[in-house]
């Protein structure tokens, strides 16, 4: 089962990293398998076993070069910080879209895939007011 977050124009850091802000946000679908516990017939929780999702940046600082992966950033902790929330993703990496589009009259975003999995502590995902 899936569970979605979308949120609207971010600052995003890779690491501590300043990677730009976003346009239009991104959203977030976080993967979760469900289990019967033992004590109860009828009780069932979920476990996040992470999650994927894609940031449109207005900006990227960085030369992208594309070879054998589609890796921009490897797993490290991932935040984006809005008006309103913070969002940290613990164990994150940054792929390059399958798609780009480039020579259009209007503004295209860049766009990122994410894919996230528990860290070493088992925490996946943390959403406070930022």
């Amino acid at each position: 089962m899936a569970h979605v977050l979308n949120f609207g124009a971010a600052t995003v850091t890779h690491n501590a990293v300043d990677l730009g802000k976003t346009t239009g946000g991104g959203s977030l679908s976080i993967v979760t398998a469900e289990q019967e516990q033992i004590k109860a017939d009828f009780d069932v929780d979920e476990i996040i076993l992470g999650g994927t999702g894609t940031v449109n940046f207005y900006e990227w600082s960085a030369a992208v070069s594309v070879s054998t992966t589609l890796l921009l950033h490897d797993f490290g902790v991932v935040i984006f910080t809005t008006s309103e929330i913070k969002i940290t993703l613990y164990k994150c990496k940054i792929l390059l879209a399958k798609e780009l589009e480039f020579g259009v009259l209007k503004h295209k975003p860049f766009k990122v895939r994410l894919v996230f999995t528990p860290d070493s502590n088992g925490d996946v995902i943390k959403i406070e007011e930022a």
